[in-house]
């Protein structure tokens, strides 16, 4: 899901494997457990510069392993997190962010707001083309944002909540205009598209099926221009970028691997100069490798179980649907063994999807109190599953529905992550001591996607019931709380449904 990935305009530096904060909670009208976990991120000790490695002779390539490929080059309907990472660089945003999540200018330079807080004017920055050479002005600003309000496009819809239209008051000035003040509209993240490209695309295909080509067309520091796809996505630096911070190297060359621990290999045989998503088991191997150091922060990043519990013409299976089936299977999960073992404890047990210490204002994390917490206690599950009327009537282990049929649901974990593996080995197990018939598979993420956004004719019908995934969320906690939304179902939602 969305999870940007902040980027320095400078030299990479040596590997800092990342420590993680893991974070995990219960939504009981919208999902069961969030098992909190994040992302690893390490830089190798030089840049592959030489010139037979590189696609043209004399460039300097950073080499980026990743275990996952973009799904989809569409920023309005791709997913996955390298999606996101191609779009961080190929697009750029109103407003940006500093390391501590302070906004910051980006293709506005300046902004205000009026004293009902209903209008917002940015001032544009000056002399900014697209990377096709057109010049970039307000008209693209005003489309980006109508395209995605009038047609309610998923991936953005809820970060535009109250906005009512934009318009072009001239080439470097635009007007927000909203029908309530909104609080939040300098956090929100929209990659600003060329009206002259994407006009042309019919807004209803944009939001479903639409597959973006290469070379994609932005104002970011690096444009996508080739794509192969279960093997490498290639950048090259935009050398008219505004930025002050001139792009270091000539390309990024982002490889795929199908095996983490060859990715984790090849960044210390220096192959890799970055490598994205390495497995918590190799931070030892990393810490004790000369170039290497180990550093601890907290990311806003957490590890969830998504639940169907759609009620329109959902394949999952109904028991999903009781608030109470669900809440008594948060009572069944060891979140400290999940951080020990899945994570080798590089996470810790989270209580909300506001993780503490990662945010600027430490009031937007909440702690539950004690007595409102969830905790490992299995007996308790069992009885809370007794008391809503799903038992073992007939004594085989296996509880039953209220129509008397045993419940058996689907778990799936992702083949990309080992730390999803292991996190769904020990779910499987746990759900199997309090009487329910689990079928654990490790699947790719192509089939989460068309799983989870799965369609019979014009009708979303996800057809899943359990899977384990992750995500960032954003740097306003509204964006964040805004997507798990009943607004938000058939578009950009967390889990999906």
């Amino acid at each position: 899901m969305a999870r940007p990935i902040n980027h320095s305009a400078g030299r990479p530096q040596r590997s800092r494997p990342r420590r993680l904060l893991l974070p995990s909670i219960l939504l009981p009208a919208l999902l069961a457990v969030m098992l909190g976990a994040g992302l690893t991120w390490g830089l190798g000790s030089a840049l592959a510069d030489d010139p037979s490695a590189s696609p043209g002779a004399g460039k300097v390539v950073l080499h980026v392993g990743w275990t996952n490929d973009p799904d989809n080059l569409n920023p309005f309907i791709g997913a996955e997190t390298s999606s996101y990472e191609i779009w961080l660089l190929n697009y750029d945003f109103l407003v940006g962010y500093s390391t501590d999540l302070q906004p910051t200018p980006g293709l506005a330079t300046s902004w205000e707001t009026s004293p009902d807080g209903k209008v917002w004017t940015f001032h544009l920055r000056e002399g900014v083309t697209w990377q096709d050479g057109e010049p970039f002005t307000a008209a693209d600003v005003a489309f980006t944002y109508n395209y995605i309000v009038e047609n309610d496009m998923g991936a953005f819809s809820s970060l535009t909540t109250f906005i009512d239209k934009a318009v072009a008051i001239d080439d470097l000035t635009v007007e927000i205009r909203c029908s309530k003040p909104k609080a939040n509209m300098i956090s929100t993240w929209i990659p600003i598209l060329p009206e002259h490209v994407w006009s042309k695309v019919d807004p209803k295909k944009a939001g479903a099926s639409y597959q973006s080509k290469p070379p994609l067309v932005g104002t970011g520091p690096f444009q996508t221009v080739e794509v192969k796809k279960g093997d490498y996505v290639r950048m090259v630096a935009n050398p008219s970028w505004w930025g002050e911070q001139k792009p270091a190297v000539d390309e990024i060359l982002f490889v795929t691997y199908q095996n983490p621990d060859t990715m984790t290999q090849d960044l210390l045989s220096g192959t890799l100069d970055a490598a994205w998503g390495i497995p918590s088991a190799q931070f030892p191997k990393l810490e004790g490798s000369e170039g290497f150091e180990a550093i601890a922060y907290n990311l806003l990043t957490w590890d969830y179980l998504a639940l169907n519990c759609y009620e329109g013409t959902s394949r999952g299976n109904p028991v999903l649907r009781d608030v109470a089936f669900r809440q008594a299977l948060n009572w069944a999960i060891d979140r400290q063994k999940v951080a020990d073992l899945s994570w080798a404890g590089n996470a810790e047990p989270g209580t909300t999807i506001m993780t503490p210490g990662s945010w600027v204002d430490p009031d937007y994390h909440w702690e539950p109190p004690a007595d409102v917490r969830y905790t490992y206690d299995p007996e308790k599950a069992k009885q809370l599953l007794d008391a809503a009327g799903y038992v073992d009537s007939d004594g085989d282990g296996v509880r039953e529905d209220k129509s008397g049929k045993p419940i058996k649901l689907r778990l799936w974990a992702r083949s990309e992550s080992p730390e999803s593996q292991k996190t769904g080995s020990l779910i499987t197990d746990w759900f199997r001591d309090i009487g329910l018939k689990i079928q654990y598979q490790v699947m790719d993420d192509g089939i989460y996607y068309d799983s989870i956004w799965a369609y019979q004719g014009d009708d979303y019908s996800p057809d899943f019931d359990m899977y384990l995934w992750d995500w960032d969320g954003y740097a306003d906690p509204g964006d964040t709380l805004a997507s798990f939304t009943t607004a938000q179902i058939e578009n950009w939602n967390e889990p999906c449904w």
